[in-house]
């Protein structure tokens, strides 16, 4: 373990609890200096955000810094591991940056089932290793993983039922959960935040953004995509 201090997309000073070894760096480096999901200039939220399939915290921790008048930020993590990480990240800020910062051990997905996250895959060769804390649902695969991994049966949340909770829709909200997006669609574009942004996969029958971008500009959303047209790509969903 080791600790990665850098800058949000804002400026602002960040630090994240990171695991040698794994890509942890990678996936922090490309929210905070790559700005993978476009935080910069996102500086004036009020009430509450959204990050789904938070893994170690990278959205979720630069809201909070970049945004002091949120008063909730919700990530959203089933891995144990990854979420234990986010909430040492937290106790440990002495200026109390992340005070609003809330985990949910859950998965995406639809509300009110279960399903299977896979995680720490590992080999003897270590050639899994790198990528080990990125969960994957069961619903990704046709057939389990051959790789050694550690497996959990979690919730999936219900995101209605937070909008409800929390008295309103978020807003800003990241999605990134491995094909959770797909059977948790309609409640993430019913949360009816004002910009949605994340990365949806080529899983569970789809082999377009097609269904998505139909689901966000069927409720008044104008959607914009990159990357290539068979997945994975970005999506932007604003309104």
């Amino acid at each position: 373990m080791s600790l990665l201090e850098l800058h949000t997309p804002n400026g602002n000073p960040v630090s994240f609890e990171v695991r040698d070894g794994t890509n942890d760096h990678n996936v922090i480096y490309s929210i905070c200096a790559a700005d993978e999901y476009e935080l910069r200039g996102v500086t004036n939220l009020e009430g509450w955000a959204l990050d789904l399939g938070a893994h170690i915290g990278g959205v979720a921790l630069c809201l909070a810094v970049d945004n002091p008048g949120l008063v909730k930020v919700v990530a959203v993590e089933p891995v144990p591991m990854n979420a234990q990480l986010i909430r040492q990240a937290v106790a440990r800020c002495a200026q109390n940056l992340y005070a609003g910062v809330r985990v949910l051990e859950n998965a995406v997905g639809a509300p009110g089932t279960t399903t299977t996250i896979r995680f720490g895959f590992r080999d003897a060769a270590g050639n899994v290793d790198h990528h080990g804390w990125v969960g994957n649902a069961s619903m990704v695969y046709e057939a389990a993983p051959v790789e050694a991994h550690d497996a959990l049966e979690v919730t999936c949340v219900d995101l209605l039922a937070l909008k409800t909770q929390l008295g309103g829709p978020p807003a800003f909200v990241k999605v990134d959960c491995e094909g959770g997006e797909w059977p948790a669609l309609e409640q993430i574009v019913a949360l009816d935040s004002p910009r949605v942004i994340g990365e949806w996969h080529p899983v569970l029958g789809h082999e377009s953004n097609a269904a998505l971008v139909e689901a966000f500009e069927s409720a008044g959303y104008t959607v914009a995509t990159s990357g290539p047209a068979g997945g994975p790509g970005l999506f932007l969903a604003t309104k």
